[in-house]
């Protein structure tokens, strides 16, 4: 199994191949979707996703995160998956299948989309679907199988493609094609992955231990966890908070605005996306160490992990920021080159963010579930209240603000209460990361860049002087090439 340290190395860079991966096949999807379907439909079809992915964390983040706690190597005794647990995702998913069918025509009136009905209401039967695949995968998980667990993530994402392409294209369904493009997916993950968990049980590698003394050890780690119940609250908060901005946006101003939203906060989300597979490692390795309370290797995941972060998060804006209105008129055709403005906002507030997605799942390892709760809670209550004052009056552009805002603070309040678990040079080598990452910005906005695929060459260009920057300043050393280097090869 090897160290906790290996495992969080090996275990981010195969996790964050995926999500890299999975994130691009996922762009590309969308990008044909916004110029298949043009702002307006593009914008409602958002809706209908984001609200049957907030939907489908019920099922994806409850059951499942207790299963990948649990499972793992036990030389054949006991079953993958116990039947109970088997059972038990099943009727959850179908109760929230069954919430979504019935509020299909309360959330048609609310964003003032009647055609939305029939789209709300396939998509609840994706729900049953995506919760077996979950459960599949986090036995994968469960066993640091990450490999199969990527493939498993891989195929759902090229299958969501494939079907949704064909749906739309030859069939003409629009964006209800893309809604059984999602169906299509989860049937075709319930497959790759439950052969794959059939394959690790039968070479005797994984079962899911759930006799009573095993039970014993994962209330254990709950504690650590700060119990299933919090760690889900929190997880469906957050993602009202990165939702929350399109939604209210398309209830109070159901025109093209939300497409202009969706399509730049798709682009904006990118780090959060991509850190997800940095975060799911970091949460074990960190539970493991604080429980063994070893302050030393708390404080030195935090650290690898935030500076990771900074210096990733900074390229990104450098890049994107100076760029918006050609990457916009690039990516989504002509259409969407007014989002830029738009664009750039979400970018500088996503990407501060990304620090409180990544590092603010780790308070529930030092039980403070109920204040971070309460914290979210708070922001979410902010971003409404913001939302409010701000798209009646600049509309996209407000809800841009809102959202930038809001996500932004809570990030820098994770950094600001995890101060104390990061090494002190942090603050000098961020501000080596911020010069750097000027300098590109400033070239960035003086180059002569237009919506031409050049645009990518540009890129390429300013991220290679970036890197060369880092290294000069010494931000990045052989020491940490030579560490990472070896941390992967174990």
């Amino acid at each position: 199994m090897g160290s906790s340290n290996e495992s969080l190395t090996r275990g981010s860079v195969i996790l964050t191949s995926t999500r890299l991966v999975v994130v691009l096949v996922a762009y590309l999807l969308n990008v044909f979707l916004a110029r298949q379907l043009g702002p307006e439909q593009y914008g409602l079809l958002g809706v209908v996703v984001t609200v049957l992915m907030w939907l489908e964390l019920v099922v994806a983040e409850g059951l499942p995160l207790y299963i990948a706690r649990t499972g793992g190597f036990s030389g054949g005794e006991g079953r993958a998956i116990s039947r109970r647990y088997l059972v038990a995702q099943i009727v959850l998913s179908l109760a929230m299948a069954a919430l979504l069918f019935a509020l299909a025509p309360l959330l048609a009136r609310l964003f003032e989309a009647p055609e939305s009905l029939l789209l709300f209401r396939f998509a609840s039967l994706d729900i049953p679907l995506f919760g077996i695949y979950s459960l599949f995968s986090a036995v994968l998980l469960g066993a640091q199988l990450f490999g199969p667990y990527g493939f498993s993530e891989v195929a759902y994402s090229f299958a969501k493609l494939g079907a949704t392409l064909t749906f739309t294209l030859v069939l003409g369904l629009a964006a209800l094609g893309a809604v059984l493009g999602s169906i299509s997916a989860s049937a075709m993950g319930i497959l790759a992955a439950g052969l794959l968990v059939a394959w690790g049980y039968a070479r005797h590698r994984i079962a899911q231990r759930d006799e009573p003394q095993e039970l014993d050890q994962a209330a254990v780690a709950g504690q650590a966890l700060a119990g299933s119940v919090i760690s889900v609250t929190f997880v469906l908060l957050y993602a009202l908070l990165t939702a929350m901005g399109l939604w209210v946006l398309r209830a109070m101003d159901p025109g093209g605005d939300a497409g202009l939203y969706r399509a730049a906060s798709l682009i904006a989300l990118v780090p959060i996306e991509i850190s997800a597979g940095l975060a799911v490692p970091l949460y074990a390795a960190y539970s493991n160490a604080f429980r063994r309370e070893d302050a030393a290797r708390c404080t030195h995941y935090i650290t690898q992990s935030a500076r990771l972060l900074l210096v990733a998060g900074v390229l990104w804006v450098a890049l994107i920021a100076p760029t918006a209105d050609s990457l916009m008129e690039l990516v989504f055709s002509r259409t969407y080159a007014q989002g830029g403005t738009l664009l750039a906002i979400l970018v500088v507030g996503l990407t501060i963010g990304m620090f409180g997605d990544a590092l603010a799942p780790l308070l529930l390892v030092r039980g403070k579930g109920k204040q971070l709760i309460g914290a979210v809670a708070a922001l979410l209550v902010m971003l409404v209240g913001l939302s409010a004052v701000l798209i009646p009056r600049f509309g996209a552009l407000g809800a841009g603000v809102a959202s930038g805002g809001v996500l932004a603070a809570g990030g820098v309040a994770v950094l600001v209460y995890l101060r104390s678990e990061i090494a002190s040079g942090f603050l000098g080598r961020a501000a080596r990361v911020l010069l750097a990452g000027a300098v590109v910005a400033l070239l960035a906005w003086l180059a002569p860049i237009t919506a031409t695929p050049a645009l990518l060459g540009w890129y390429i260009a300013l991220a290679a002087l970036y890197a060369a920057l880092l290294w000069v300043l010494r931000v990045v050393t052989a020491d940490d090439l030579s560490s990472l280097y070896e941390g992967i090869r174990r």
